[in-house]
């Protein structure tokens, strides 16, 4: 039904956390393409909720992780393009 569907779409801060949780699994695993991937959701997301103290700690704590993630990322396709 409809109504399923949509409660399949509601983001809550449970996916939240599971998504932020995910991309740190990854991360430290050094699969740093699926963490930008995760991270780029998790924010995503987190802009559909309302504003929060652990929201809103967890969107800072997850654009450092991205950017750092990216980083990582960027050096390994310019040690593999030599």
């Amino acid at each position: 039904s409809r109504r399923a569907y949509r409660a399949a779409l509601t983001v809550d801060e449970h996916h939240l956390r599971a998504l932020f949780e995910l991309a740190r699994l990854e991360m430290l695993d050094h699969r740093y393409e699926v963490c930008v991937g995760l991270c780029d959701r998790f924010l995503e997301h987190a802009s559909t909720l309302p504003a929060g103290e652990a929201k809103d700690e967890l969107v800072d704590s997850a654009g450092r992780m991205r950017d750092y993630a990216q980083q990582k990322l960027d050096l390994q396709n310019e040690d593999g393009g030599r």
